[in-house]
Protein backbone atom coordinates (compact mmCIF):
# COMPACT_ATOMS: atom_id res chain seq x y z
CA UNK A 1 0.00 0.00 0.00
CA UNK A 2 1.73 2.86 -1.02
CA UNK A 3 0.38 5.80 1.45
CA UNK A 4 0.77 3.28 4.66
CA UNK A 5 3.38 4.77 6.69
CA UNK A 6 5.09 2.49 9.70
CA UNK A 7 4.52 4.38 12.79
CA UNK A 8 6.51 3.13 15.81
CA UNK A 9 5.02 2.78 19.06
CA UNK A 10 6.18 4.30 22.54
CA UNK A 11 4.69 3.85 25.88
CA UNK A 12 5.15 7.19 27.01
CA UNK A 13 5.94 10.68 25.02
CA UNK A 14 9.55 11.33 25.18
CA UNK A 15 8.06 15.40 25.61
CA UNK A 16 4.70 16.07 26.73
CA UNK A 17 3.00 17.33 23.18
CA UNK A 18 0.76 19.56 25.59
CA UNK A 19 3.03 21.71 27.16
CA UNK A 20 0.68 25.12 26.39
CA UNK A 21 -1.56 23.34 29.15
CA UNK A 22 1.16 22.27 31.66
CA UNK A 23 -0.43 21.01 34.85
CA UNK A 24 0.47 22.32 37.88
CA UNK A 25 2.00 20.65 41.06
CA UNK A 26 -0.55 18.40 42.47
CA UNK A 27 -2.48 19.84 45.50
CA UNK A 28 -5.67 20.29 45.93
CA UNK A 29 -8.60 20.22 44.89
CA UNK A 30 -7.36 17.84 42.50
CA UNK A 31 -8.54 17.28 38.86
CA UNK A 32 -10.31 14.14 37.68
CA UNK A 33 -10.90 13.33 34.52
CA UNK A 34 -13.98 11.21 33.37
CA UNK A 35 -14.34 9.75 29.81
CA UNK A 36 -17.22 7.97 29.66
CA UNK A 37 -17.94 7.69 25.72
CA UNK A 38 -16.32 5.46 23.05
CA UNK A 39 -15.96 5.28 19.43
CA UNK A 40 -19.32 4.87 16.86
CA UNK A 41 -17.35 2.13 15.83
CA UNK A 42 -17.09 0.40 19.59
CA UNK A 43 -20.06 1.89 21.07
CA UNK A 44 -20.59 -0.85 23.35
CA UNK A 45 -17.12 0.54 24.96
CA UNK A 46 -18.99 3.69 27.08
CA UNK A 47 -19.43 3.32 30.26
CA UNK A 48 -22.98 3.49 31.77
CA UNK A 49 -24.75 7.31 33.04
CA UNK A 50 -25.42 5.50 35.91
CA UNK A 51 -21.71 4.76 36.72
CA UNK A 52 -20.84 7.70 35.62
CA UNK A 53 -23.55 10.26 37.70
CA UNK A 54 -22.90 7.97 41.11
CA UNK A 55 -19.12 8.97 40.13
CA UNK A 56 -19.58 12.65 39.51
CA UNK A 57 -21.99 12.63 42.80
CA UNK A 58 -18.77 11.23 44.70
CA UNK A 59 -16.30 13.64 43.68
CA UNK A 60 -18.44 17.16 43.75
CA UNK A 61 -19.17 15.47 47.16
CA UNK A 62 -15.13 15.39 48.04
CA UNK A 63 -14.82 18.75 46.33
CA UNK A 64 -12.95 17.85 43.64
CA UNK A 65 -12.83 19.67 40.58
CA UNK A 66 -14.01 17.49 37.44
CA UNK A 67 -13.21 17.34 33.05
CA UNK A 68 -15.47 15.65 31.73
CA UNK A 69 -14.87 14.46 28.09
CA UNK A 70 -16.91 13.46 25.52
CA UNK A 71 -19.10 14.87 22.69
CA UNK A 72 -21.72 17.27 22.93
CA UNK A 73 -24.36 14.84 22.84
CA UNK A 74 -22.72 12.23 24.98
CA UNK A 75 -22.42 14.85 27.62
CA UNK A 76 -25.62 16.30 27.19
CA UNK A 77 -27.53 12.63 27.75
CA UNK A 78 -26.13 13.12 31.66
CA UNK A 79 -28.49 16.02 32.07
CA UNK A 80 -25.74 17.66 34.22
CA UNK A 81 -26.85 21.35 35.12
CA UNK A 82 -23.57 24.19 34.88
CA UNK A 83 -21.20 23.85 38.27
CA UNK A 84 -18.24 25.20 39.23
CA UNK A 85 -16.40 22.51 39.79
CA UNK A 86 -17.10 21.09 36.50
CA UNK A 87 -15.68 21.96 33.23
CA UNK A 88 -16.75 20.08 30.33
CA UNK A 89 -13.93 18.89 27.29
CA UNK A 90 -16.73 18.63 24.22
CA UNK A 91 -14.86 20.54 21.39
CA UNK A 92 -15.16 19.08 18.21
CA UNK A 93 -11.70 19.21 17.48
CA UNK A 94 -10.17 16.05 19.66
CA UNK A 95 -7.20 17.32 19.63
CA UNK A 96 -8.31 20.52 21.80
CA UNK A 97 -10.59 17.79 24.09
CA UNK A 98 -7.11 15.91 24.25
CA UNK A 99 -5.01 18.37 25.36
CA UNK A 100 -7.47 18.87 28.32
CA UNK A 101 -5.68 15.41 29.86
CA UNK A 102 -2.78 17.63 30.85
CA UNK A 103 -5.08 19.62 33.12
CA UNK A 104 -5.97 15.93 35.10
CA UNK A 105 -4.37 14.50 38.13
CA UNK A 106 -6.44 11.67 37.51
CA UNK A 107 -7.85 10.02 34.45
CA UNK A 108 -11.09 7.53 35.18
CA UNK A 109 -12.29 6.20 31.55
CA UNK A 110 -13.71 3.76 29.23
CA UNK A 111 -11.14 1.80 26.43
CA UNK A 112 -10.63 5.28 24.53
CA UNK A 113 -7.79 7.51 23.22
CA UNK A 114 -8.07 9.43 26.23
CA UNK A 115 -6.92 6.73 28.71
CA UNK A 116 -3.98 5.81 26.20
CA UNK A 117 -3.80 9.65 26.30
CA UNK A 118 -2.72 10.34 30.19
CA UNK A 119 -0.84 6.97 30.44
CA UNK A 120 0.96 7.96 28.11
CA UNK A 121 1.65 11.28 30.09
CA UNK A 122 2.26 9.26 33.56
CA UNK A 123 -1.11 10.80 34.41
CA UNK A 124 -3.03 8.27 36.96
CA UNK A 125 -5.64 6.14 34.84
CA UNK A 126 -8.15 4.32 36.08
CA UNK A 127 -9.64 2.15 33.22
CA UNK A 128 -12.83 0.13 32.86
CA UNK A 129 -13.98 -2.42 30.19
CA UNK A 130 -15.94 -4.94 28.99
CA UNK A 131 -14.42 -8.34 30.36
CA UNK A 132 -13.76 -9.98 26.96
CA UNK A 133 -11.14 -11.40 25.30
CA UNK A 134 -8.80 -8.61 23.03
CA UNK A 135 -5.39 -9.54 22.94
CA UNK A 136 -4.16 -6.94 20.76
CA UNK A 137 -6.17 -4.19 23.48
CA UNK A 138 -4.57 -6.25 26.25
CA UNK A 139 -0.90 -6.17 25.10
CA UNK A 140 -0.94 -3.05 23.73
CA UNK A 141 -2.82 -0.36 25.20
CA UNK A 142 -3.29 -2.34 28.78
CA UNK A 143 -0.84 -4.32 30.05
CA UNK A 144 2.22 -2.13 30.10
CA UNK A 145 0.93 0.61 31.70
CA UNK A 146 -0.30 -1.35 34.10
CA UNK A 147 3.17 -3.13 35.04
CA UNK A 148 4.53 0.72 34.93
CA UNK A 149 2.11 1.48 37.64
CA UNK A 150 0.29 4.26 35.64
CA UNK A 151 -2.71 2.37 34.85
CA UNK A 152 -5.25 0.22 37.26
CA UNK A 153 -8.30 -2.08 35.54
CA UNK A 154 -12.01 -2.68 36.05
CA UNK A 155 -12.94 -5.54 34.11
CA UNK A 156 -16.84 -5.13 33.73
CA UNK A 157 -19.72 -7.69 32.42
CA UNK A 158 -21.87 -4.82 32.04
CA UNK A 159 -21.98 -1.99 34.00
CA UNK A 160 -25.25 -2.11 35.01
CA UNK A 161 -27.01 -2.93 38.44
CA UNK A 162 -24.76 -4.21 40.90
CA UNK A 163 -21.70 -3.84 38.82
CA UNK A 164 -22.38 -0.28 38.89
CA UNK A 165 -21.34 -0.41 42.67
CA UNK A 166 -18.62 -2.67 42.69
CA UNK A 167 -17.08 -0.84 39.69
CA UNK A 168 -17.51 2.55 41.64
CA UNK A 169 -16.32 1.14 44.91
CA UNK A 170 -12.65 -0.16 42.60
CA UNK A 171 -12.60 3.55 41.12
CA UNK A 172 -12.97 5.42 44.58
CA UNK A 173 -10.74 2.45 46.50
CA UNK A 174 -8.11 3.64 43.86
CA UNK A 175 -8.86 7.49 43.29
CA UNK A 176 -8.29 7.73 47.49
CA UNK A 177 -4.77 5.57 47.14
CA UNK A 178 -3.70 7.06 44.33
CA UNK A 179 -4.00 11.02 44.98
CA UNK A 180 -3.26 10.17 49.05
CA UNK A 181 0.12 8.85 47.51
CA UNK A 182 1.01 11.96 45.53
Amino acid sequence: VPDLYVCPRTLFFKTNPFRKTQKKALKKPYVIGIHMGSSKLAAGKALSQDFVLKLLTFLIEQKYKVVLFGTKDELKSLDIKPHPQIAFAQDQDVIKNLSWVNRCNLMVASDSVFKTMSSMIHIPTIVLHKNNKNPFRDRTFIEPYVKAHCMYVYKYQSLEGSEVDHALEFTIKNINALLKAS
